[in-house]
C-alpha cells in the first residue's frame, strides 16, 4: 500500500474524465480504472475518496472552494500517497463550468 513515505515512487495515472456529479462532487476518473489500494486515500483525511464503481477519485461536496481549487487539492492529495495524476489532450469534461475548466487546463495540461 502506498503511503506518504513512498511518494518518491510515483505511479502515473491519466485522468480520462473530469466530471461534476449530480451531487455536486468532483470526479477525476482514471483511464486505467485504478487500483484497489487507491481506496486508502481516505486516510489522508483531506476530503478525497476513491470511488471504485466510477473508477476515480471524488471530492466531498464543494462548499467554499471552486472546482479548480478542488482539482488542485485532489492532485496534491494523490501525490501524498504516490499517485501522479495527469490530464491528457483527450480528457473528457462533463458539467465543469468553462471558466473552471480553463483554469485547470492552464495549470495542469503540459
Amino acid at each position: 500500500m502506498p503511503d506518504r513515505y513512498m511518494a518518491s515512487i510515483m505511479s502515473e495515472e491519466i485522468i480520462n474524465k473530469v466530471r461534476v456529479l449530480d451531487s455536486g462532487k468532483l470526479l477525476l476518473a482514471l483511464k486505467s480504472g485504478g487500483k484497489d489500494s487507491y481506496q486508502f486515500i481516505y486516510r489522508e483525511a483531506a476530503g478525497v475518496y476513491w470511488e471504485k464503481d466510477l473508477k476515480g477519485f471524488i471530492s466531498t461536496k464543494p462548499n467554499k472552494w471552486s472546482y479548480s481549487e478542488w482539482f488542485s487539492h485532489m492532485v496534491d492529495v494523490a501525490k501524498q500517497i504516490g499517485i501522479d495524476l495527469k490530464l491528457s489532450g483527450e480528457t473528457d469534461w462533463h458539467e465543469v463550468p468553462e471558466k473552471e475548466k480553463e483554469q485547470i487546463l492552464k495549470a495542469y495540461l503540459s
